[in-house]
């Protein structure tokens, strides 16, 4: 990883965010934290602090592209250089057929899922550019590469996968440009998280869930934030663009690919 002494973590008050912060500072990297929830960010922050790390913080919502350029803003303006910038926050919203979800259901995911992470790359990437070096690391899902089974959540899905088309589209883009700045996705399955509770943090009226967004059933073995976050930065160390951390994710997506590849004839 080509990673200099500060992180930037999104949706760090929590999960695989806080994770993430936790396993940065363990490598005596300065953070730069973000999160829409004040509260927990500051006591994430704060234990941080407690162990000898160096952590600028700020609540805002990445679906507020203003906020997220003044937290780019005053992130260059504490530690310069940033080395890694992980483009972590995320909801998910009721599952639901797609024909159930209202428009303040996709507006509310696909801002946050897919416009916090091209507020977080516009506010960052340049930056990273004009210095010459650093890695984007974005969390995207299992969703990105197989359909839950039993279906569901159609906005989580669909911004989960445009992420990925995304993050492959700036890889591309930065390669034809001649940045050397690396891009990785990280693609978790199940994490023991809060993630299903997001409706805490709906700006909307229509934030109270109308049915509970309950565990989605596959193969995939459920791990903790902490190894999801270990084995994101083991991906980014290695150079990897896609960065999968759950047992069984490579044989559902492998499944899913065959499928698709069956179709892929010109009649």
């Amino acid at each position: 990883m080509s990673a200099g002494p500060v992180a930037v973590v999104t949706g760090a008050a929590s999960g695989i965010g806080a994770a993430l912060a936790r396993a940065c500072a363990a490598r005596g990297m300065a953070l730069a934290l973000a999160d829409v929830e004040a509260g927990p960010l500051a006591e994430v922050a704060e234990s941080l602090r407690g162990n000898g790390s160096r952590v600028l913080e700020c609540a805002i919502d990445v679906a507020d592209g203003d906020a997220v350029a003044a937290f780019a803003t005053a992130v260059r303006a504490e530690f310069g250089r940033v080395g890694l910038a992980c483009l972590n926050a995320g909801v998910v919203g009721p599952r639901l057929p797609v024909w159930e979800q209202r428009p303040e259901d996709w507006r509310w995911v696909l801002s946050v899922n897919l416009g916090g992470v091209v507020n977080g790359l516009t506010a960052f990437i340049p930056g990273l550019m004009k210095q010459g070096s650093g890695h984007v690391l974005v969390t995207a899902s299992t969703a990105a590469l197989n359909p839950v089974h039993g279906g569901g959540n159609g906005p989580y899905a669909a911004s989960k996968h445009a992420v990925l088309g995304l993050c492959e589209t700036l890889r591309e883009d930065l390669g034809a440009a001649g940045h050397p700045v690396g891009v990785s996705v990280l693609c978790p399955g199940p994490v023991a998280t809060r993630i299903r509770d997001a409706a805490r943090n709906r700006p909307d009226a229509a934030g109270e869930p109308r049915s509970p967004s309950p565990s989605f059933e596959n193969t995939i073995t459920t791990i903790d934030a902490d190894t999801a976050a270990a084995r994101a930065l083991a991906g980014v160390d290695a150079g990897r663009f896609l960065v999968l951390t759950n047992p069984g994710s490579e044989t559902e997506a492998g499944a899913r690919f065959a499928r698709l590849e069956r179709d892929l004839v010109v009649e």
